[in-house]
């Protein structure tokens, strides 16, 4: 079957261009072709809408509650009748004694809290650390 043309149009013209004309006259935008790729799925395994997969976390389920009450349950057979808390705690410290480093940094911050870093964040306090650390470096800034 043939396709109608329009008799206005030149006869060497094809059928994308008469296509393309009757879209603009019309005011219709044509769609572009969809390419498949990275972060462009086809189009039969995109969410629809309404679509209720992929929601995000679901608000009603929290950890923390957990944490706590499993926390504070006692640890089963143990002779000491401790709760988990207490074994968390005192393998902690007793990692930190053995081990140092990093186990011995976490306890002092329960306990202390994170050590404060004082920071000058204007021009002057930024020259002075680069200066610092050239001269740390053995930069001498007269030989450049």
């Amino acid at each position: 079957m043939a396709r109608p043309t329009n008799p206005e149009s030149s006869s060497g013209q094809d059928a994308d261009d008469q296509i393309e004309q009757a879209t603009e006259i019309a005011g219709v935008e044509r769609e572009e072709e969809y390419k498949v790729g990275d972060k462009h799925p086809p189009k039969e395994h995109q969410f629809k809408p309404g679509n209720q997969v992929g929601k995000g976390r679901r608000n009603g389920f929290h950890l923390k509650p957990l944490l706590k009450k499993k926390l504070s349950q006692f640890v089963p057979g143990d002779k000491q009748v401790r709760t988990y808390a207490e074994v968390l705690v005192e393998t902690e410290i007793l990692r930190a004694i053995k081990k140092g480093g990093d186990s011995a940094r976490r306890v002092w911050e329960y306990i202390e809290g994170k050590a404060e870093q004082p920071i000058d964040a204007t021009f002057d306090g930024l020259m002075k650390v680069i200066v610092e650390y050239a001269d740390s470096q053995g930069h001498d800034p007269e030989a450049a």
